[in-house]
């Protein structure tokens, strides 16, 4: 408790990033964002595969994600399981709660964390986009999407490759839906219409609209 109150409630920052603008009250929560913001080094291997990390917290997460069979907790009202209890309240609470106790003030949309609402805000109901791409006229308002844009756009370099083909990204997102929608024999998703199965809903909500519907696929929107 006492580390809490200091770590969130403390107006008193003592503690000061020589690199950068950030403060803490706790010395080691400064040392750790030195390693993670920078440092290159990175002090722990898995001993399973070439990730390595920071934190004993973080190799001890990858371990348990990605190298664990076992998901000994299962979800009461799907087939959903996991390694841990935090990951299983995180899926019940987004995906079996009907409750959004938080709305938007600007429009409509309604959420369950502060989170969402926070990037829904940022990025629906700001015009300003303070951050210029230096290469060209994009601009946005988040440092991710920057550095998306600027890998995707400006870089020749994709370090990521797939195992089964000559397939080539620059984000891990797009090389695990390569995997799935291309090298997956698993196809979850099924038509009550028919028999076509597909590795992703939106495939099977195109599939439905285009097959079962009557309407014209190039009139179909993108979801």
């Amino acid at each position: 408790m006492r580390y809490h109150v200091i770590a969130k409630h403390s107006a008193e920052q003592p503690l000061r990033c020589s690199e950068c603008e950030y403060t803490t009250a706790i010395k080691n929560r400064l040392e750790t964002h030195v390693l993670h913001k920078h440092t290159s080094k990175k002090p722990l291997n898995c001993s399973e595969c070439e990730y390595s990390c920071v934190t004993k917290a973080n190799l001890q997460t990858h371990v348990l994600h990605k190298h664990t069979a076992e998901k000994p907790r299962s979800c009461s009202e799907c087939e959903y399981s996991c390694v841990t209890k935090g990951q299983l309240d995180s899926h019940f609470f987004h995906k079996h709660s009907s409750t959004k106790p938080r709305r938007c003030s600007h429009c409509e949309f309604s959420c369950v964390t502060a989170s969402q609402m926070e990037s829904h805000v940022f990025h629906k109901h700001t015009s300003e986009k303070p951050l210029k791409c230096s290469e060209c006229e994009y601009s946005c308002v988040a440092k991710s999407r920057m550095l998306s844009h600027i890998l995707c756009k400006h870089s020749m370099e994709k370090p990521n490759r797939c195992s089964q083909c000559e397939y080539t990204c620059v984000n891990r997102s797009d090389l695990k839906r390569h995997l799935i929608s291309k090298h997956s024999l698993v196809k979850p998703f099924s038509c009550s219409e028919c028999k076509y199965t597909c590795v992703s809903k939106r495939s099977l909500i195109r599939h439905s609209q285009v097959k079962h519907s009557g309407e014209q696929e190039s009139s179909l929107p993108i979801v």
